[in-house]
């Protein structure tokens, strides 16, 4: 067996901790940062704040920071291209498979311990062996399995492998694991989801989850989804059943409340990003084919291939306050609607767009844009381009999450807290109006570090400093617990002279919040 060495990082977290999800050692709830507590292998009594790591791959771990995602009660920490996964939170359902599940009689464990992965044998794994090194000891080159990517919703669990394959757990109540109820109400170990169009098995490349429902983006650039449909945010514009396109079944699927089965989604095709909120599927894409008949006032349909990024189109299904905010506020239709779409181009109001990068993300009820693009605006005359990063927010504005103005019962709620705007965040990048721009050309430069729980989010500065706004109630946002904060918080590390002060990454579970420093 590999003996295991601690890696140069620290977790820190803050926040809802009701099922020990914070990793503190303890289920009460957190307001500051706190060191995170790691159980140590072969010792089930013993952790320590290091995170233990097999020998073989100490460097590779030493590279980067660890990738931290959570659902309701649930956390789980990875690094893409690893073969472990560390979790910690309630279980009872299943959505962390601990290797001695069976033998506890807990239903949740407050400190970080390694979780049991699927085992997987493809070539990919070969190229990734010779890409993390040689000289792996006999146990560490058994380990076969790579991980890209985690998502959590709340009571579940999903994996995505370097070989593009998709494992689940956890409660499987509204088909989230991708089985029907009746035969797997719950999952308690990564099961293989298999998703196919006309019998082949398609690689995926990225998932995400909401409440409790996920979608799938596959290589070929389509998405399919399944969970939860009760607001057709999985048919709102309709599927496909397996891969066969039929009217039929386009009908059977848009009644459906819960699809149990990954679902390819019609109209979804060159989708370059997905992400899930609470009762809205949101995808971006390069081209946009409508086959079905659009409802009134659900905003443009658009078929022409794209040529230029202000063309790229943003969808988004399921009856929620962010479709609401696209067919209603944007394109002057009503309310209620299961469809919307708009050009990119004309939500961020640009005619062009020079975007690097373009990502998704969401919270419950909201969903934010963020753009990594070059900008010659005051260049001076040298017209020297230099990278601006902004995220835009459009949906719902409960807790402040989209930066609107406090009401006057919340202005006297308001806890002592460093506002960012001291640190080089203006107040008004975040201000109250529909559409809202992060994007800051100061000294804290909110960066593409951006991650969102149900109704907070948290940001990681350009010169590694974090800032946390919106919900409150369990001190999610670093400060005394308290209905929503605004202005962005700037997030405290408690001194330590073995540690330095910058965050180095971010993360966020629904009610919860995680830096990551080193030494």
């Amino acid at each position: 067996m590999c003996e295991t060495v601690a890696t140069r990082w620290r977790v820190e977290s803050f926040g809802s901790n009701s099922g020990g999800q914070l990793g503190v050692a303890s289920n009460e709830d957190k307001h500051s940062s706190t060191p995170n507590q790691f159980m140590q292998p072969d010792a089930y009594d013993i952790f320590a704040s290091s995170i233990p790591v097999p020998a073989c791959f100490h460097r590779e771990a030493d590279s980067k920071p660890p990738v931290i995602v959570g659902g309701g009660n649930h956390s789980l920490l990875y690094w893409e291209g690893l073969p472990f996964v560390f979790g910690c939170g309630s279980f009872s359902d299943g959505e962390l498979p601990l290797p001695d599940r069976l033998e506890r009689l807990v239903k949740s464990v407050s400190v970080w311990q390694r979780l049991t992965l699927p085992h997987e044998e493809d070539d990919i794994l070969l190229k990734v062996d010779k890409l993390n090194g040689s000289g792996k000891c006999s146990s560490c080159k058994k380990l076969k399995f790579r991980v890209k990517q985690i998502t959590a919703g709340w009571n579940h669990t999903l994996l995505l492998s370097y070989s593009g394959k998709v494992y689940c757990c956890g409660s499987n109540s509204y088909g989230q694991c991708g089985f029907i109820k009746s035969l797997y109400p719950k999952i308690d170990e990564f099961t293989r989801v298999s998703i196919k169009e006309h019998l082949q098995e398609l690689k995926v490349v990225k998932l995400s989850s909401g409440l409790r429902h996920n979608l799938a983006l596959t290589s070929e650039g389509f998405v399919y989804g399944w969970g939860s449909n009760s607001r057709c945010q999985l048919t709102g514009g309709g599927t496909t059943a397996s891969g066969l396109a039929s009217s039929n079944n386009t009908v059977r699927a848009v009644l459906d409340k819960n699809v149990f089965e990954p679902r390819r989604i019609n109209f979804a095709d060159n989708v370059i990003d997905i992400s899930c909120g609470r009762y809205h599927s949101s995808w971006l894409s390069s081209e946009s084919h409508i086959d079905i008949d659009c409802e009134a006032g659900a905003g443009e349909f658009f078929g022409t291939k794209c040529k230029d990024q202000q063309y790229f189109v943003l969808c988004v299904v399921g009856r929620s306050e962010v479709t609401d905010y696209i067919s209603k506020s944007l394109l002057g239709g009503v309310s209620g609607l299961k469809f919307a779409s708009i050009r990119l181009g004309t939500l961020l109001g640009q005619r062009s767009c020079n975007f690097e990068n373009i990502k998704l993300k969401s919270s419950w009820d909201s969903l934010f844009i963020a753009t990594n693009s070059l900008s010659t605006e005051d260049a001076g005359s040298c017209n020297k381009p230099s990278r601006v990063f902004n995220v835009y927010g459009l949906g719902s504005t409960k807790f402040r999450v989209l930066g609107e103005s406090p009401s006057a019962a919340e202005a006297n709620d308001q806890p002592e807290h460093i506002a960012a705007s001291k640190h080089g965040i203006k107040n008004d990048d975040l201000i109250a109006k529909p559409l809202v721009s992060l994007a800051s050309s100061s000294g804290l430069e909110i960066s593409s570090g951006l991650v969102c729980g149900s109704y907070h989010a948290i940001a990681l500065g350009g010169d590694g400093l974090a800032v946390c706004w919106g919900w409150n109630e369990h001190g999610n946002c670093n400060c005394s617990p308290c209905e929503s904060v605004w202005p962005p918080n700037l997030i405290t590390i408690p001194e330590d002279p073995d540690y330095d002060d910058t965050v180095y990454s971010v993360g966020s579970a629904y009610g919860s919040s995680y830096i990551v420093n080193r030494l």
